[in-house]
């Protein structure tokens, strides 16, 4: 129980600058009508999910800002969008769909199956928005994310850093990962 060494690895910026992690950008509008003052923070350092789920539905910005933000800044990019619960999501999936845009709803109760299938459609870019509730995000690789939009308030760094992640990976062929190494960081290609 007595830690005697403690190792800290690279930082988000050193994984960038070695060419392991791909740079972004960020574009944060804020819904003019996200109360979240009623909202608090629990034990776990996370927004107490019934306050913050009821916070969201009462806010008539967030859904339409998103469907916005991605037509002007992420048009036909691939796109994981984190909704703060089902009833959410559901709500962002039919205003994307209704502006043209090609977009799913994976949640976790649906089988493995339907969720495989999900992610085929994306990476073959005939899905180019997955919507989901927390289902992507820790543990879970996929591939080809270019955009990833935080519909899901969080007081947690660690759980925006995870979500925010899905995007920052490379998107190179598995048979090249172990070659990658090999290269300094300055030969490594940008992905």
């Amino acid at each position: 129980g007595i830690v005697n060494k403690m190792i800290v690895g690279p930082g988000l910026g050193a994984a960038m600058a070695e060419g392991y992690l791909v740079e972004y950008d960020i574009k944060a509008p804020t819904a003019i009508d996200l109360n979240m003052s009623d909202v608090h923070v629990g034990a776990n350092g996370e927004f107490n999910q019934a306050e913050v789920s009821k916070a969201v539905h009462a806010s008539n910005k967030i859904i339409g800002d998103a469907v916005a933000c991605y037509r002007e800044f992420a048009w036909g990019k691939l796109c994981i969008v984190f909704a703060v619960d089902i009833a959410h999501a559901r709500k962002l999936l039919d205003s994307y769909v209704a502006d043209g845009v090609p977009a799913e709803l994976v949640t976790g109760e649906d089988l493995d199956e339907v969720r495989l299938q999900a992610m085929k459609r994306f990476k073959a870019r005939e899905t180019w928005v997955l919507i989901n509730v927390d289902l992507f995000g820790e543990g879970t690789d996929v591939p080809g994310v270019e955009v990833v939009q935080m519909c899901r308030p969080t007081a947690s760094f660690s759980l925006f850093a995870q979500q925010v992640g899905r995007m920052l990976r490379l998107d190179i062929e598995r048979s090249l990962m172990h070659t990658r190494d090999t290269f300094t960081p300055s030969l490594r290609p940008q992905y």
